[in-house]
């Protein structure tokens, strides 16, 4: 861990986790990971979440677009972070690619590509992830 590592009450973390936030990482309580979790970016976890096991967390950070420079020598960018609501489920497999915000009460399903923001309390599947319905029948489908 290279940057600040905070952690809620029952915090759970399977084994071969890689945990390489440049900043800091912020995990909240009750929060699960399950095995080959990886993270790369800076993170922030709300409460009640569940990491499926194989899920990875990148920075989009690598600049490539200066001529003069190879993308071994372009300085990394700080803006880079995710956001992972409360009450959140992220499926076997998934990449969550930053910056993003994954909101309160979504689902992620297993291998998602993530990147852009979730809305809260929604079913997200695909690549790239997007929302295919509300999570509670009563709020009706995502259009």
């Amino acid at each position: 861990m290279a940057g600040d590592l905070v952690c809620g009450e029952h915090v759970a973390i399977a084994r071969n986790a890689d945990i390489r936030a440049p900043h800091h990482c912020r995990i909240g309580s009750y929060v699960s990971f399950g095995k080959n979790f990886t993270c790369e970016t800076d993170l922030e976890i709300g409460d009640h979440v569940l990491v499926s096991s194989n899920v990875a967390i990148v920075g989009n950070d690598h600049p490539f677009d200066d001529p003069g420079r190879t993308v071994y020598t372009q300085p990394r960018r700080d803006d880079s972070a995710v956001r992972v609501g409360s009450d959140v489920l992220i499926g076997f497999g998934t990449i969550i690619v930053g910056p993003v915000a994954i909101g309160d009460g979504c689902i992620v399903g297993a291998g998602a590509v993530v990147v852009r923001d979730l809305p809260p309390y929604t079913i997200c599947v695909g690549n790239p992830a997007r929302p295919v319905r509300r999570r509670f029948a009563d709020i009706g489908r995502v259009d």
